[in-house]
């Protein structure tokens, strides 16, 4: 019985070494690459711009895979590591680069101012959606006539993606310019709006999963219409900046409002299911608890009209505590009182 040949195995073993396909390992070293960087930005580590940053890159890829192809060719096993080096090393790199600089807060964000005064709008609607992100929406610096919309996730190279229509001197900006096959926004974008303090403002939001922080301080507030589902909203206004009406459809969703001291306010629960908390200056002004049930405050000046619809919507009121306001009178009795009282005190 003869021995095999363990030298021509041991020379076909190396041959199979060295005609190993490193186009195919690049390739699927690029797939590896491209599911954990998606992981890492829906995780959170990732800032969303960082496939968009390393897309810049691209030519890279192209000298990664030449090099795996020569490898291959010229059997040189050195370029083949080197070319996976390249796709995983820039991958993790550029990771990296674009946490340390959100960290450092040296990343600027995507925004757009745009002058109202320039064309030509008397009045502004914002009508945004938000889709398990957030909306903060705000007055602009005093006496400006620009409105800005910056995107808070996104670098400031990426599109903010706003659209701006105007019709007989009434502008509406909407954000997202354009819906998706699914009608919704995109995940987890989180929106800032500045709107001008020297022409009326209406808000319009849809909330999916999201949130709303609104402070019309310093605005002129026509309305508000909220569109909420599994969403949280807040609403915070002032003597100055009251809405003459807000409106609040949704389901299982919250709605907060910070009234002042003395803002008359009439609350109409369309429905049975609406969950109520208000301060104990309420007074319930329709029968029974079911549809149209009205609750009212008094107050000064015109009462701000409050509509909510919708199955396990809780409405919640607060109102802002009274301040303390002391005129010049009140100031000039209380020097003239500390000087009289310094001049009766005995002398030592």
């Amino acid at each position: 019985m003869s021995r095999p040949n363990l030298g021509l195995r041991l020379d076909s073993g190396r041959g199979t070494a060295s005609r190993m396909d490193f186009g195919k390992i690049a390739f699927g070293t690029l797939l590896l690459a491209v599911g954990v960087l998606l992981l890492a930005v829906r995780v959170g580590f990732a800032h969303p711009d960082t496939p968009v940053l390393l897309l810049r890159y691209w030519p890279l890829l192209l000298v990664a895979f030449g090099l795996a192809f020569l490898a291959g060719a010229i059997k040189n096993p050195f370029l083949g590591c080197f070319s996976i080096f390249l796709i995983l090393g820039g991958t993790v790199l550029g990771l990296f680069w674009m946490h340390a600089l959100e960290k450092r807060g040296k990343l600027p964000h995507a925004s757009s101012s745009l002058d109202l005064r320039r064309a030509g709008i008397s009045s502004l609607t914002v009508r945004v959606h938000s889709f398990a992100g957030k909306l903060d929406f705000m007055a602009a610096d005093p006496r400006s006539e620009t409105v800005m919309i910056a995107r808070r996730d996104a670098a400031g190279d990426s599109s903010v993606g706003y659209s701006l229509d105007i019709s007989g001197g009434k502008g509406v900006l909407a954000w997202p310019r354009g819906q998706s096959l699914l009608g919704v926004s995109p995940l987890g974008a989180r929106i800032e709006v500045r709107a001008p303090g020297t022409i009326p403002v209406a808000l319009s939001w849809t909330g999916r999963l999201a949130s709303l922080q609104a402070t019309f301080a310093r605005l002129k507030p026509t309305h508000c219409v909220l569109h909420e589902i599994f969403s949280t909203a807040r609403l915070d206004f002032d003597d100055s900046s009251r809405p003459s009406e807000i409106r609040a459809w949704g389901f299982a969703s919250n709605l907060e409002i910070r009234i002042p001291a003395d803002c008359p306010v009439v609350v109409v629960s369309r429905s049975s299911l609406v969950l109520r908390d208000f301060p104990s200056d309420f007074e319930e002004h329709a029968p029974g608890r079911g549809k149209n049930r009205i609750d009212a405050a008094e107050g000064r000046g015109a009462p701000v009209r409050i509509l909510v619809d919708g199955p396990f919507i809780r409405i919640k009121i607060e109102r802002m505590p009274v301040t303390a306001v002391s005129t010049q009178e009140e100031l000039e009795w209380q020097r003239l009182e500390s000087t009289a009282s310094r001049s009766l005190s005995p002398s030592s």
